[in-house]
């Protein structure tokens, strides 16, 4: 009798086993979620997610970040050893994912950006916001007002996007160009493709970071250690060294005011 998921289960687990011949692996999530878009490649379902925990419960010996550091130090890394991470915090890992981890006990460390706490994040906006009219207007409008984008949207002149594959090149193109951009001036070039496009300015409920309260809650979970992923989520390197310290200080300290234990673990935005 063939058992669905099975398959993809045993794949997982020989794409798994295939890595543990050497150091401790660090697996590094985003969303664990069926969004109707996924842009930017960072979600997995929560039927496929659960099958990696399936496995490496079986196959892995899942340790938390911290133990997995000290032990490299020391040069007494577990066997098979692998980490479980999540960058952002999207609202459902202090649901549904949390109970997913509490069920199979695998603990995990989630990275979180204090400033976005209950916030739908910059691309996530975008993602919405073209990714809602039933037709673009002419893409021409917005490079008219000085966004530079890449050729291919040029490209399309005044002809608009309607297919899903079309609005996906618009939403890369247009995160390529608003990376570079203070924070300032991507919320205010967000606001004017808003209005281009004609979207709404309530965010997806399962598109937002978690909440204070969420936080709090999430991290009086014994399997959760909460890192920082800085204040804003910025390009790191476009900012300034005084910038950059206030981006890494400014998050370790929100964050353990919030929790009330100290945050010891750092996950790099942007790569």
């Amino acid at each position: 009798m063939r058992i669905p998921g099975v398959k993809k289960a045993r794949l997982a687990g020989r794409w798994i086993r295939g890595r543990l011949s050497g150091g401790t692996v660090v697996l590094g999530y985003h969303r664990v979620a069926n969004p109707r878009n996924d842009v930017y490649d960072i979600c997995i379902t929560p039927g496929h997610f659960e099958q990696h925990l399936e496995v490496l419960r079986r196959r892995a010996n899942v340790v938390t970040l911290s133990h997995a550091v000290e032990t490299s130090a020391s040069g007494n890394q577990a066997p098979h050893a692998v980490v479980v991470t999540f960058d952002d915090g999207y609202s459902e890992v202090a649901d549904s994912v949390r109970l997913l981890l509490e069920r199979y006990e695998i603990p995990a460390t989630v990275f979180i950006p204090s400033g976005s706490l209950g916030k739908e994040l910059w691309w996530d906006r975008l993602e919405r916001i073209v990714s809602y009219p039933q037709v673009l207007p002419p893409l021409r409008e917005l490079s008219s007002y000085g966004l530079e984008m890449r050729s291919e949207i040029d490209k399309t002149g005044n002809r608009s996007a309607k297919t899903s594959d079309s609005r996906e090149q618009v939403v890369r193109s247009l995160y390529q160009a608003l990376l570079p951009l203070s924070g300032d001036e991507r919320d205010l070039w967000l606001a004017r493709i808003e209005r281009w496009a004609g979207a709404p300015t309530s965010a997806d409920k399962g598109a937002r970071i978690v909440s204070e309260s969420e936080l709090i809650e999430l991290a009086a979970c014994d399997l959760i250690t909460i890192g920082s992923h800085s204040v804003s989520h910025p390009v790191l390197p476009e900012l300034s060294s005084s910038d950059q310290k206030i981006e890494i200080a400014d998050s370790k300290r929100d964050l353990e005011g919030l929790i009330g234990r100290s945050v010891e673990f750092f996950s790099y935005p942007n790569g």
